[in-house]
């Protein structure tokens, strides 16, 4: 028999045989939106059936999911309808650039592929404008910004769902 268990047998057969009781200090970890709690009490006496484990009512109870539930989907239903799922990154022909120089910026800038990149400029030198793609708004400020410092005038346009 190991020590460790011969001091564990020790200490139930002194618990079981006597009554005690003793007070666990609070914690001093506060969830967020909750107090402190009181300190949990635990009494042990000789039978196994009377040990007691108390915890004071919750101070905080959140409200149910069903009410804000309802609130909610009447705003997610009334923003549906001017929804912008992206923005169109368009480029425009103009007389200033090379059809080579705008195909190699959008190489650079956007990381399209060189055969995606001809096919951009070739439709934007036919039709006057291309689309290179939908982005989040901020992705495609940046490209704006990068191709607009090389020379190619790109711009955004919102498309909505």
């Amino acid at each position: 028999m190991t020590p460790a268990f011969a001091l564990l047998c020790l200490f139930l057969a002194v618990a079981l045989s006597t009554s005690f009781s003793f007070t666990l200090p609070p914690t001093s970890f506060v969830p967020r939106n909750s107090s402190p709690r009181p300190p949990l009490s635990l009494s042990l006496s000789p039978s196994p059936s009377s040990t007691v484990l108390e915890r004071p009512a919750p101070l905080y109870s959140p409200p149910s999911p069903t009410a804000s539930s309802a609130r909610t989907s009447s705003i997610k239903k009334s923003n549906r309808k001017n929804r912008i799922s992206g923005w169109e990154l368009l480029i425009h022909n103009d007389a200033r650039n090379t059809r080579e120089h705008v195909a190699r910026s959008l190489v650079l800038v956007t990381s399209t592929s060189e055969a995606a990149a001809y096919n951009i400029m070739m439709g934007a030198h036919k039709n006057g404008v291309a689309s290179v793609g939908v982005y989040v708004r901020e992705v495609g400020e940046v490209y704006v910004e990068g191709l607009g410092e090389r020379g190619v005038e790109a711009t955004l346009r919102p498309v909505e769902e």
